[in-house]
């Protein structure tokens, strides 16, 4: 054989089957998983030293024998020679004794690949650098395809992005049975905290220099109250919302997370000029939040002196208990006015502008919504409206879910206040699992040890659960009570009575976990320390980063929690319906690495023109160039202020008189009943005086769904998961004569049940029968009827559930009759002004049918 040219070093590794053997590996220096050459050497005791006896090269075809003293001449010119440290090596001394006898100096012991020495490489390994596989030594290359194999053998298919987070995992713990012991159907997160852990976000840090709340430019009275409220000092966003010019008048966008202070930074402002005799206003989304801050500012401020006033827009129906009906306040004289978007848009739209008095500060919470496909347009027409009337107050807006502050800031003209970061840490964690009935027991293990835990201030841990349908929040719920877990489920379909009772349980420390619905996060304002995502989805679509972001706010209260929790179960290989290019744990995994999304307002044309009637209808008459430049203030705006003025004139919901616009009283009854063009020409159409089949029409009840038991019965017939909405597709297929095949597979006290569907609701002669919306409607008529005999919500979903087998949820329920009213108020309007006075009649008597029934 040719001699080796030196660079080169030589690797020692004993055969475990033949004594005084070892392999031999030759590589060049740094590339010692790179063999250059491979051999095995017999070594022989001769008078008490050891000697090289043979020596073979180890080639693909083969070996071949060569003279043993080579193995001297590699030893002497190798610049190093290394030994692993396992496999243990049993001649090591003797081996010392030889190589020194040739003028070799001693061994390098070092760490090596064991998975690398099988295959016949040394892959050397720093400390930092070794894994473990069964006990042994190996490289990260090697523990990679290892799990790879493991996970193959349990028959796991993992998306690359997921498998992309378990080697993360890998790296972290440095043991492949550790990460695959993760998807045992044995393992505690609880015990294991470490393993589970995907990243955490620290809590911002106070300012070094405190900024006391005794030092700001506002009135004696507020400070005095902030103090007894425990507010001595500023947090970070609100020392930066007041450097920013807050308490000069500046109209501002913070941008926070949640529980970061945000809604003390309106209130500074807002509530200063209420105690100086002018109006604040702050505006929400959510009337349930709304009613919390009016009560709060009740307790806290009239004994002031000042004068709250709610308007959230409720009808004034009669349920007993079970419903808030919150009655709305006279705003004249108000120096603090709470309200939803709609319930203060509505006095605008209605001229009354002039009632507020001195208006100075507007509080727009939640202002993210702006870009919501449905109510985002509204929000939007208000925010111009309110700035077109009171053009000198100040706006300050609020949200935690802005991916774009700065353009949206500069769009809306406010000094963005932004601040990344939370007060309290929360530590992200993600576990992967093989099934479904996986996710309720790490559900159970983990809620058990959270509500054994005590914060620093005293409280007990408690969690949130999340998942995606009412049904799964009582089934969860159900499941943890099994375990002997204080659950319970929580959901806007529940009555307000039981709600409430929940909510002061929580509070009070005697509820562990609440389960409720991705839908009711924005609403939901438990003090938990932990948030469990079950499900990643918001009713048939995934969350958005967004949506996540605003969920993961409710981990972690400060003055209540050291830490937050949030923790994201995802079933490996699930895939969502309709999103099949996607499985759970790449959801999962987009949520937590996705930044969140921007806010970009968009309305259809309807919805533009909508705005544009909605502000004309604000004033009596005003001028075409100052109606322009206040539709111009629309972010969503899609069509032309000329298109859409025309389109108003032509369908005579406005008229022009020299240069002022004015809105025509059918423009103006269609702007205060936030009706749309096509929703007059409906009213206009209807040939019948019975408005409540019209009102069903343009605001249907659509939440009706199979009893558990029906459910239940269909799934164990057809042997497959089914649809729990009635008018899921899958429901009306089955019932349709195409699938008659199917049906002979039921029992006949369920295909009584869909006779009786047939008959009572799915009864028209379309050709569509069942996927009309005849359906739907006649199920609203149905609930209708019933209201107007006198049942409540729950009685009227017992009387469902007895004689169809379907369940309508109390609130549901209620608010669909609280819609119904709404809605025949406008028909109301519009009828009288069009002439159509019996219709008008009509809707107004069903209107007391439905608030006051018989």
């Amino acid at each position: 054989m040719r001699p080796l040219k030196p660079p080169f070093s030589l690797a020692l590794i004993p055969e475990q089957k033949r004594e005084l053997a070892a392999f031999v590996v030759i590589f060049r220096p740094k590339r010692s998983n790179v063999p250059i050459l491979r051999a095995r050497v017999q070594l022989v005791m001769r008078k008490g030293r050891l000697r090289p006896e043979k020596l073979w090269l180890v080639r693909r075809g083969g070996i071949s024998p060569v003279n043993p003293q080579t193995f001297v001449t590699w030893a002497r010119e190798a610049e190093y020679i290394a030994i692993p440290r396992q496999p243990h090596f049993p001649f090591l001394t003797e081996l010392k004794g030889m190589l020194r006898d040739f003028g070799v100096k001693d061994p390098m012991i070092v760490r090596a690949c064991s998975s690398c020495i099988a295959d016949g490489k040394v892959t050397m390994l720093r400390k930092q650098q070794v894994y473990q596989l069964e006990g042994q030594p190996v490289c990260y290359k090697c523990a990679s395809q290892q799990l790879m194999n493991r996970l193959q053998s349990i028959d796991v298919e993992i998306s690359k992005q997921a498998y992309g987070s378990l080697e993360t995992m890998l790296q972290r713990l440095k043991s492949v049975e550790k990460v695959v012991s993760f998807l045992s159907s044995q393992f505690r997160p609880s015990r294991n905290p470490a393993m589970t852990l995907y990243d955490q976000v620290h809590a911002v840090k106070d300012p070094e220099k405190k900024v006391p709340v005794a030092t700001l430019p506002i009135p004696k009275e507020l400070i005095e109250e902030l103090e007894r409220s425990g507010i001595k000092y500023l947090l970070p966003i609100q020392v930066k919302a007041v450097n920013a010019g807050l308490l000069d008048g500046k109209s501002i966008l913070a941008v926070s997370d949640t529980t970061s202070g945000k809604s003390l930074v309106g209130e500074l402002a807002g509530l200063r000029a209420a105690m100086q005799g002018k109006v604040y206003i702050y505006l929400s989304p959510l009337v349930a939040l709304a009613n919390q801050k009016y009560h709060e500012y009740r307790e806290k401020f009239e004994p002031l002196g000042l004068r709250v006033a709610i308007r959230v827009g409720m009808s004034g129906i009669d349920v007993g208990d079970e419903a808030l009906v919150i009655v709305d306040d006279e705003v004249e004289e108000a120096n603090i006015i709470v309200a939803s978007y709609e319930g203060f848009d509505y006095l605008l739209r209605s001229g009354k502008a002039n009632k507020f008095g001195d208006v100075n500060v507007v509080v727009i919470d939640e202002i993210q919504m702006v870009a919501d496909e449905d109510r985002g347009p509204e929000l939007d027409g208000l925010i111009t409206r309110l700035r077109s009337l009171f053009p000198q107050a100040q706006l300050v807006a609020l949200s935690a879910t802005v991916g774009n502050p700065e353009e949206l800031a500069q769009e809306l003209n406010l000094v963005p206040v932004i601040l990344r970061g939370r007060p309290v840490p929360l530590q992200r964690h993600l576990i992967m699992v093989l099934t479904e009935p996986d996710k309720l027991r790490i559900i159970a293990d983990l809620t058990r040890f959270e509500f054994k835990q005590k914060s620093s201030y005293g409280f007990q841990g408690q969690t949130i659960v999340f998942t995606n349908s009412r049904r799964s929040t009582h089934s969860i719920a159900s499941e943890l009570q099994k375990h002997r877990i204080s659950a319970r489920a929580y959901h806007a379909g529940m009555t307000y009575p039981q709600r409430r009772k929940i909510e002061e349980a929580f509070a009070s420390g005697k509820i562990a976990v609440v389960v409720t619905t991705a839908a009711l996060a924005a609403g939901v304002d438990f003090p938990a320390s932990m948030v469990i995502f079950q499900s990643l989805m918001m009713g048939t679509k995934t969350l958005t980063v967004g949506e996540f972001t605003q969920m993961l706010g409710r981990a972690g209260r400060l003055g209540k929690h050291d830490v937050g929790k949030a923790v994201l179960l995802a079933e490996i290989g699930r895939r969502y319906f309709g999103d099949e290019r996607k499985s759970e744990e790449d959801v999962a995994l987009d949520l937590l690495n996705n930044p969140i999304e921007n806010v970009n307002p968009e309305a259809t044309y309807e919805q533009s023109v909508d705005q544009l009637l909605a502000t004309l209808s604000s004033y009596d008459s005003i001028s075409r160039k100052r109606l322009e430049n206040a539709y111009q203030g629309l972010l969503s705006r899609t069509v032309t202020f000329a298109e859409a003025l025309k389109f108003l004139k032509q369908h005579k919901l406005a008229t022009q008189v020299e240069q002022d616009i004015i809105s025509t009283e059918l423009g103006r009854a269609a702007a205060i009943s936030y009706f749309s063009a096509s929703n007059v020409a409906a009213i206009q159409e209807h040939k019948h005086n019975t408005a409540d089949e019209l009102s069903v029409k343009l605001e249907p009840l659509r939440n009706a769904y199979l009893s558990p038991r029906l459910q239940s019965e269909i799934e164990r017939a057809l042997r497959t998961r089914f649809a729990t909405r009635l008018f899921a597709g899958a429901v009306l297929d089955l019932m349709s004569a195409k699938r008659s095949r199917r049906l002979k597979r039921l029992p006949n006290w369920v295909l009584r049940i869909f006779s009786k569907w047939n008959v009572d609701f799915f009864n028209c002669r379309c050709n569509e029968n069942p996927f009309c919306d005849c359906g739907i409607w006649n199920v609203s008529k149905a609930v209708l009827s019933l209201r107007y005999r006198g049942l409540t919500p729950s009685q009227i979903n017992s009387t469902f559930l007895e004689e169809y087998e379907l369940f309508i949820y109390p609130g549901d329920i209620f608010g669909f009759l609280d819609n119904q009213v709404h809605i025949l108020q406008g028909i109301n309007r519009v009828a009288e002004v069009i002439g159509r006075n019996a219709l008008a009649e009509n809707a107004a008597k069903t209107i007391e049918a439905i608030e006051n029934p018989v």
